[in-house]
């Protein structure tokens, strides 16, 4: 029964790592793009 727990417990964080790794990737991409938008010339 602990095996199980442990399992779902494991996976349960896995999955809130990869959702918290997108939303960061997320939000650098947007910043990227925002200051490009903002600064034509940057490269």
């Amino acid at each position: 029964m602990p095996d199980i727990i442990t399992t779902v417990l494991a996976k349960a964080l896995v999955m809130a790592l990869e959702a918290l790794l997108t939303r960061l990737f997320v939000h650098l991409v947007q910043m990227a793009r925002y200051r490009m938008a903002l600064v034509p010339n940057a490269v």
